[in-house]
């Protein structure tokens, strides 16, 4: 596997830099929020986050963290380890993002 990469959605500041914290620097990471602050903007400077803008139930949001979205974002993303947070209705919905890209290249 390649580095990590970290997917996150609806999660704050701090607990988002503590995940960062845990991940080489320059890893991909990609974070779902409903509205930008400028903490975040902060952290996306430094880390280089990728910032998924709206509401969840939002077709054009919902599709950039599916199973094309990811692998047009990250084209090696069936080969990373992945680490997911948020809540659980997000992570599922990744989860089997994740498995229809690894069924694809298996």
């Amino acid at each position: 596997m390649t580095s990590p990469v970290l997917i996150a959605a609806d999660i704050d500041t701090a607990r988002l830099e503590r995940l960062l914290a845990r991940l080489p620097q320059g890893a991909p990471t990609v974070v779902r929020t409903q509205r930008v602050t400028a903490e975040l903007r902060e952290i996306q400077r430094r880390r280089g986050l990728v910032l998924v803008v709206g509401d969840e139930h939002d077709p054009r949001v919902k599709e950039q963290v599916s199973a094309s979205g990811l692998a047009r974002l990250l084209p090696d993303i069936g080969e990373r380890e992945v680490r997911l947070a948020g809540p659980r209705p997000f992570r599922k919905y990744v989860r089997g993002a994740l498995k229809r890209i690894r069924a694809r290249s298996a």
